[in-house]
C-alpha cells in the first residue's frame, strides 16, 4: 500500500492562502476604521496615493506595520494582493440609502451655509469633507459630529464621503 499523499503539495503549484502574500510572508489587514480614511485622505492631499495610503495604515507583514516607502520596494504581486485584501476589508452598501453596517443614511441637499460651517471647522484642523459629511448626513435618522466618523466603519465612512461628493 502506498502512502496517504492528500496533505501532500505539487512542488508546481502555488500555494494560495488569504494571509500568505505571494513571496511567502504572513500579513494581516485590521478593520479599517473613519480614522484610517481620514489619515490616507491627508495622506493624498500631500500626493501620495490613497489606496496606498490606507494600505500602511491596517496592514502588517511579518507583524510589523508596513510605511508606505516599503510598499514602493515590495514586488508588485504582493502589494495588489495587499490592495485587494484591504479592499475586501470594505464592503459595499447593498441600496443607494444603505450603509455597509446596515444601518441607514440620509444625505441632504448641499447648501452656501453647510459649506461655509465646513470651511470653519477646516480652519481649525478638521477634514473639510468630514466636517461637510457631518452638516448635511445623518444615519438612521440621528445627525452626528465629523470627528465620530473616525470610529465608524471604514465602508461607511466612504459610502458617506461619495454620497456627499455626488450631492455637491
Amino acid at each position: 500500500m502506498g502512502k496517504d499523499q492528500s496533505n501532500v503539495v505539487d512542488p508546481g503549484q502555488p500555494v494560495v492562502r488569504d494571509d500568505v502574500l505571494p513571496s511567502g510572508s504572513r500579513f494581516e489587514v485590521a478593520d479599517v476604521l473613519g480614522r484610517h480614511v481620514r489619515h490616507a485622505r491627508s495622506e493624498q492631499a500631500q500626493g501620495q496615493d490613497f489606496q496606498f495610503a490606507l494600505v500602511a495604515q491596517v496592514v502588517t507583514v511579518a507583524g510589523r506595520a508596513v510605511g508606505l516607502a516599503e510598499l514602493d520596494d515590495m514586488p508588485g504581486g504582493d502589494v495588489i494582493t495587499l490592495l485587494d485584501a484591504v479592499a475586501n476589508k470594505l464592503p459595499t452598501a447593498a441600496s443607494d440609502d444603505l450603509l455597509p453596517s446596515g444601518k441607514r443614511f440620509e444625505v441632504a441637499e448641499v447648501k452656501g451655509v453647510h459649506v461655509k460651517h465646513a470651511r470653519r471647522e477646516q480652519a481649525m484642523g478638521q477634514d473639510y469633507l468630514y466636517a461637510l459629511v457631518a452638516q448635511v448626513a445623518t444615519i438612521d435618522g440621528q445627525p452626528f459630529i465629523s470627528p465620530e466618523l473616525d470610529d465608524m466603519p471604514g465602508g461607511d465612512v466612504l459610502t458617506l464621503l461619495d454620497a456627499v461628493a455626488k450631492k455637491v
